[in-house]
């Protein structure tokens, strides 16, 4: 007769519990939570690419990625959209059909955030507000094209936060 010990360790693939976004880009990160009985490592828009141990990635660039998350014991690889919230640095209003509004970026839950937005122009004239519900500008004022230049916008959130930034518009 003989006997062996086996260790059985439990494992499955990954359950994504939350999202957290702090920051915006460049200085940025997003924490992905999960839970379940393995041991998980997380890559950023590529399921073949560089796997990392921490749950955080820094510096995301704004719009939508997909995380991948693997469990290192064999069971498996799960997907799962993101979207971190932002605004475009320039639009090209030129005709081309690329470009043409400056439109925020984010899902829904993120944009339902913003209570509106000011657009004013370099020297601090206000230009425009975007209310919650359309969040794009075409580049006008009172139906006039507006020249090629800086502008400066201020986001305000619901929760009482703002961010002021700038973007260009290029003709």
């Amino acid at each position: 007769s003989s006997s062996r010990t086996i260790n059985v360790n439990p494992s499955n693939t990954a359950i994504i519990d939350d999202v957290s976004y702090s920051g915006m880009y460049p200085n940025n990160f997003v924490e992905i939570i999960s839970s379940g009985e393995g041991i998980y490592q997380y890559a950023l828009d590529d399921s073949e690419g560089s796997y990392q141990d921490s749950n955080i990635f820094y510096g995301v660039t704004e719009g939508f990625h997909t995380v991948y998350i693997k469990d290192l014991n064999g069971c498996g690889i799960i997907e799962h959209t993101i979207s971190v919230l932002g605004f475009p640095k320039f639009f090209t209003p030129n005709g081309d059909n690329d470009n043409e509004t400056w439109r925020v970026i984010g899902n829904d839950e993120q944009l339902s955030e913003i209570q509106t937005i000011e657009i004013y122009n370099r020297y601090g004239k206000l230009i425009t507000v975007l209310p919650s519900s359309n969040l794009v500008w075409d580049g006008s004022y009172h139906g006039k094209k507006l020249p090629s230049d800086d502008y400066w916008f201020s986001v305000k959130f619901h929760n009482g936060k703002t961010i002021v930034n700038h973007f260009a518009l290029k003709r």
